[in-house]
């Protein structure tokens, strides 16, 4: 769960692989930040990324449970050596931040449309309870009238709808 906000450019991963042209030694060199590793791991299968030679991020586990990483492999082809790929830089970047963004607004969608079908529900039994009114008084002078209280009269208030109108005729 990622505890730490906001996400700055020094929780982002690092390492440079490099090599001169035509030779099998590689050098690396990694610049993790030390708090950021702390909290979500460090990036897992860099070298099986970096083997595809793809440009496009990739997300991999971390070496904590639970968090991900979203790394980029970049390739190192100086001109000096002819286009030869001699290299690459890897970067990653915690999702960490983003994943408690998302469920942060995830949240507050659901709550927000809670409070919205709670108000919508609470406006319509509003509007139907009112249309109804006269329906009601309706129903109880009629129901007044069959006890044999034949003085009582249908209220027939100013409505021009069809329950007014009922009213009116009845």
């Amino acid at each position: 769960v990622y505890k730490r906000q906001p996400l700055n450019l020094s929780d982002f991963f690092v390492r440079v692989n490099w090599g001169i042209a035509g030779q099998r030694e590689v050098t690396t060199y990694e610049l993790p930040n030390p708090g950021a590793v702390e909290e979500f791991g460090y990036p897992r299968e860099l070298d099986r990324i970096a083997s595809l030679g793809s440009e496009e991020p990739v997300t991999v586990p971390s070496t904590l449970y639970g968090s991900d990483w979203r790394v980029l492999v970049h390739p190192i082809s100086p001109a000096s050596t002819g286009g030869l790929i001699t290299g690459n830089i890897i970067i990653a970047q915690p999702l960490g931040p983003i994943e408690f963004t998302i469920a942060r607004l995830r949240l507050i969608f659901v709550l927000a449309g809670l409070a919205t079908v709670l108000a919508a529900g609470l406006a319509v039994t509003g509007l139907v309870s009112r249309t109804l009114r006269s329906l009601r008084d309706i129903e109880a002078a009629t129901h007044t009238i069959a006890e044999g209280h034949l003085a009582e009269r249908v209220p027939h208030g100013q409505d021009d709808d069809e329950v007014g109108m009922l009213a009116k005729f009845h």
